[in-house]
């Protein structure tokens, strides 16, 4: 499941490097290797190693450095493979894009992972959408089942834990 956030913009990066990097007359192998050299770049890019080095580094693991990234991780690679694509078609060398794309992954991991606040704010985005989904349902005479597994987990941070209770006073009031 995880691995599908990276694959999100997998054809959008892949089909940039297709039309402006490869040449019209390439065999099939050397093709291959202009991909995994992308490849590379990104993974450079974002967690500070090619695919190789990764492999040699970790020989008691199977597959590849991708399947072991986190979901920030995955979700900072799909915006690079987007970025990425953008900037082939620009014509940007591809050192000027490693630079580039590295700057952008340290950013964006910050966010990701030392911002504590994205977390909360994520699942009171989360939250507002599925009360505001039922709320919806409920005006219309629609029976709406909502099965949340782990719910404990929004209960210990305080302001999803307040939301979750107001609104279920204010919808007991009819408030």
């Amino acid at each position: 499941m995880k691995r599908n956030l990276a694959k999100i913009n997998y054809r959008v990066h892949t089909d940039a490097i297709k039309e402006h990097l490869v040449p019209k007359a390439v065999t099939p192998a050397q093709a291959v290797h202009l991909y995994a050299s992308e490849a590379d770049l990104l993974n450079v890019a974002l967690f500070g190693m090619t695919a190789s080095d990764w492999r040699n580094g970790n020989p008691d693991k199977t597959g590849n450095m991708r399947d072991y990234a986190t979901a920030a991780q995955l979700v900072c690679l799909s915006n690079l493979e987007n970025l990425n694509a953008l900037f082939i078609k620009d014509g940007i060398p591809s050192a000027e894009r490693l630079t580039r794309l590295n700057a952008i992954a340290i950013h964006q991991m910050t966010l990701l992972t030392v911002a504590s606040n994205v977390k909360q704010l994520g699942m009171l985005v989360v939250q507002d959408f599925v009360w505001g989904t039922v709320t919806r349902n409920r005006s219309r005479s629609r029976k709406t089942y909502y099965y949340m597994d782990e719910f404990h987990v929004l209960l210990r941070d305080p302001e999803t834990a307040k939301y979750i209770c107001l609104d279920n006073l204010l919808h007991a009031y009819k408030i």
